[in-house]
């Protein structure tokens, strides 16, 4: 009976031992789940390598779309600033020329300063001539002019101007500032004489007279010049 029981025992004990070691297998074997738990996470990561490269690519998408606009608006920028330069530039050379121009007007002008005086008196004495050429040919009476048959010429002598001759050449009127060859007399006075006579109604008698005027040559030849006017 004591071999039985402790057959019985033993076997217990056995069985004991034949239990355990399915647990302690269970044991040993338990960190495979775990190894297999831990792997699962790292199968996620393609899935947040594609959420990371989505924003990416959107960025070079829009870089790459917005580059044309972009490049449009600086070269639009360096145009404008190429121009810009360019004005100022022009504006700044145009100063320049126009103070060159005005320095040199003045240079030229301070030279000439003298020159233009003494053309100035010049001119007085001409334009006084001039005065009374013109007076006198404004003062013809045209009509008077044309019944004056052949040549008559007088030449004019006065204080201040040159001499002139006034001619009638077969009805038309001449005065000149030249010296007349073969003139039919020499008319000596004054400018302002020859102004009055410029008026008309003049008295060449009265002023011969009064030594107002001097005449020598044929006086009938003097009287036809005045009674042109």
């Amino acid at each position: 009976m004591a071999d039985i029981k402790k057959a019985k025992n033993l076997t217990a004990t056995d069985s004991a031992k034949v239990e355990i070691k399915p647990e302690t297998k269970s044991v040993t074997s338990a960190p495979a789940p775990a190894v297999k738990a831990a792997e699962a996470p790292a199968a996620k990561k393609p899935a947040a390598k594609k959420t990371g490269h989505k924003p990416a690519t959107a960025k070079k998408t829009a870089a790459t779309k917005n580059a044309p606009a972009k490049r449009a608006a600086v070269t639009a920028k360096s145009v404008a600033d190429k121009k810009a330069t360019a004005t100022a530039k022009k504006t700044a050379v145009a100063k320049k020329t126009a103070v060159k121009k005005t320095a040199t007007k003045k240079v030229v002008a301070k030279k000439e300063a003298p020159k233009a005086a003494t053309r100035k008196r010049k001119a007085e004495a001409v334009d006084k001539t001039d005065v009374v050429k013109t007076a006198l040919w404004k003062a013809i009476n045209k009509a008077k002019v044309k019944k004056i048959k052949g040549e008559i010429a007088i030449q004019v002598f006065a204080d201040g101007l040159d001499s002139f001759y006034v001619a009638v050449k077969d009805g038309h009127p001449e005065i000149e500032r030249y010296y007349y060859n073969n003139n039919n007399g020499q008319l000596v006075t004054t400018e302002a004489e020859l102004l009055k006579i410029a008026k008309g109604k003049y008295d060449i008698l009265s002023a011969v007279k009064s030594e107002k005027a001097n005449f020598d040559g044929n006086l009938s030849s003097l009287l036809k010049i005045i009674e042109m006017f």
